[in-house]
């Protein structure tokens, strides 16, 4: 009996494992959070085992591909702000979670990385926010936490 317990209650956590994060959205939609509207998703999320150039370049773990996804950050204020409080983090449908591999972006050509430092009134900044996760993932979920702002939350291609 006990053993038909474990096994439902693996089950179920499994299940629930896969589901999407409360409140995520389809890619490409714009949300609010405090004063920045965000867009994620938008185009597909690059999947690569490296990152760089024939120079200089980083390989993701073995069993792991770089997820690369496509974010666009706009300042909704009439003064320059910098978003450096915040954490992104990327869930797959395994109930895994990555955080951002910010060694990793380095690797990216400049006009690739997500600088939110000094956003001018009304701009809008894109890039690729990095994440190592694992080859067998099928779904992935983008999540912007940020303090007392809260938090959104994607469904990716």
């Amino acid at each position: 009996m006990r053993i038909v317990m474990l096994i439902i209650a693996s089950f179920i956590l499994s299940l629930a494992a896969a589901q999407a994060p409360a409140g995520a959205v389809k890619p490409g939609t714009t949300q609010k959070v405090g004063i920045w509207n965000i867009t994620a998703g938008k185009q597909p999320v690059l999947k690569r085992t490296a990152i760089g150039d024939e120079f200089l370049a980083t390989e993701a773990d073995q069993g792991y591909i770089y997820a690369l996804v496509p974010v666009s950050v706009q300042n909704s204020t009439r003064k320059t702000d910098s978003w450096l409080l915040v954490s992104w983090k990327l869930r797959d449908d395994k109930g895994n979670v990555y955080e951002t591999d910010t060694e990793a972006g380095f690797y990216l050509p400049q006009r690739q990385q997500l600088d939110l430092t000094n956003v001018p009134p009304g701009a809008t900044r894109s890039g690729y926010l990095v994440f190592q996760v694992s080859r067998s993932a099928k779904t992935l979920w983008l999540t912007v936490e940020a303090g007392f702002a809260g938090s959104k939350s994607w469904q990716l291609r």
